[in-house]
């Protein structure tokens, strides 16, 4: 399904600037895939103290998170492209996949999905039992600098972001549309097991909105959940315009030289015609008899 809606895509496609309208199932699909995100991915992080061994709680996460979104991005993505992450959703704006106001509806829904999942949480897990004690909140982890989780946020969202524009977006990849779902979990999960022990991995600004908000309001504790928030806005936001930004000059470098393969394959077609006529007039009857039976079937 085309990562903007299916109505969108026609006139994205055309170039031009485009407000588009506001389709309810995608926002609704949205919305649920964001909750159930949550739900799942931060939970997972909830259940078991990292103590019981890093190295292993950070490969189930990770296989978690990216799994969901896999899951997720099949399920939805015939009815809202499958954004899941207001970053994807603002690099397909950029790139022209997705229209501005259905951009700005999903990314309200994302928000509330968020929010609603996060509350779900405190349903699931009594506050002695959050292993991570936020819900599974992001914030940069000691040793580590603001740095060192800024630029893990924008290469991690820049992995994802350009997975999804090569997958799901790029006319060149037509004939493997179907896996894409399945390449961006995969990006998803590689990106966690990076950035786990740095910052807990966000990639996401709407993933980590919602549990911190509620963290904020369930839990005293002497760090705010957002505390180190605006990494995990700013990084994703950044590393997604880094990737529209090269997706865009990629297809504009295969536009030039699509173009120029074919000026130089006409005036190759000419020069030929001008040196040898007669082979010219062999070639289209070999061309014609070879469309004949062609035709001849059809009719």
């Amino acid at each position: 399904a085309p990562p903007g809606g299916s109505s969108s895509w026609g006139a994205m496609s055309s170039g031009k600037i485009f407000l588009g309208k506001v389709e309810p199932v995608a926002c609704l699909a949205e919305f649920n895939a964001m909750t159930l995100f949550v739900i799942f991915g931060c939970g997972s992080a909830m259940g078991i103290p990292a103590s019981a061994g890093v190295p292993a709680w950070t490969l189930m996460v990770g296989l978690v998170f990216g799994l969901t979104i896999t899951a997720l991005a099949y399920t939805h993505g015939h009815h809202s492209g499958g954004h899941i992450n207001c970053a994807v959703t603002f690099g397909l704006v950029l790139t022209r996949q997705c229209g501005i106001l259905q951009g700005l509806a999903n990314f309200l829904a994302q928000m509330l999905g968020s929010i609603v999942g996060a509350v779900v949480l405190c349903l699931i897990f009594p506050s002695d039992l959050d292993r991570t004690g936020g819900l599974g909140s992001n914030g940069v982890g000691s040793g580590w600098s603001i740095v060192n989780a800024l630029t893990g946020e924008i290469m991690g969202t820049y992995l994802l972001m350009t997975v999804v524009l090569q997958t799901a977006c790029c006319d060149r990849s037509i004939e493997s549309r179907a896996q894409a779902a399945l390449a961006i979990g995969f990006a998803v999960f590689v990106a966690h097991i990076l950035l786990i022990p740095i910052d807990g991995c966000s990639i996401n600004p709407t993933r980590s909105f919602g549990p911190a908000l509620v963290a904020a309001i369930r839990y005293d504790t002497a760090k705010s959940p957002f505390e180190d928030m605006w990494i995990f806005w700013i990084g994703p936001l950044l590393g997604a315009s880094l990737a529209a930004g090269h997706f865009r000059l990629m297809e504009r470098v295969h536009a030039l030289t699509d173009t120029r393969v074919e000026e130089l394959t006409e005036s190759s077609w000419k020069d030929d015609m001008e040196a040898n006529p007669r082979r010219t007039e062999e070639v289209l009857r070999q061309e014609a008899d070879q469309r004949r039976p062609e035709d001849n079937e059809l009719r």
